[in-house]
């Protein structure tokens, strides 16, 4: 029901970096809020039954969200077709993260959001760049639950899972 990020000076403020400070997201189960330590709470929105939150940054400091309510996994995020936040569903998805790849200031041209599930025995990535549309799935040979994703000591990006049962 929370988790961190790092991200920039303030919502839609990239100008210190995507290292700038640790955000907060947090849900008591309706209300989803994200805040920073010199940044007030923000209501991003409200859904009765969620059990899970996870939070990414676009490149632009937007905040996005992945979250189950009542047992679906939902991404909300920014649509630039739309010029909205919208809420996608992903029923047979479990355990939804979030994570930017490259946050370095010199190499924010490569730079993506990464919304990664497990759905079966398949470790599964869609990328913002694509508009979240295309499923990128690695067989893992077991189920399993996704419990982080980000960029390790060696600038690598990792996705842990620990096995089910």
């Amino acid at each position: 029901m929370i988790d961190y990020e790092m991200g920039g000076v303030g919502l839609q403020d990239p100008s210190g970096g995507l290292q700038y400070q640790l955000w907060t997201i947090e849900s008591n189960g309706t209300d989803v809020y994200v805040r920073a330590e010199h940044v007030a709470p923000v209501l991003l929105f409200s859904r009765p039954g969620i059990t899970r939150v996870t939070l990414g940054f676009d490149l632009n400091m937007r905040v996005h969200a992945a979250f189950v309510q009542n047992g679906v996994s939902w991404l909300w995020w920014y649509d630039s077709q739309a010029g909205a936040m919208i809420f996608t569903a992903y029923p047979d998805a479990s355990y939804p993260t979030l994570g930017t790849d490259e946050k370095r200031s010199s190499e924010l041209a490569n730079s993506d959001l990464l919304f990664a599930y497990m759905r079966g025995q398949n470790l599964c990535v869609r990328m913002q760049r694509d508009r979240f549309l295309i499923e990128y799935a690695y067989p893992i040979g077991r189920n399993a639950e996704l419990v982080a994703i980000g960029m390790n000591s060696a600038n690598r990006f990792q996705f842990e899972c620990f096995p089910i049962g």
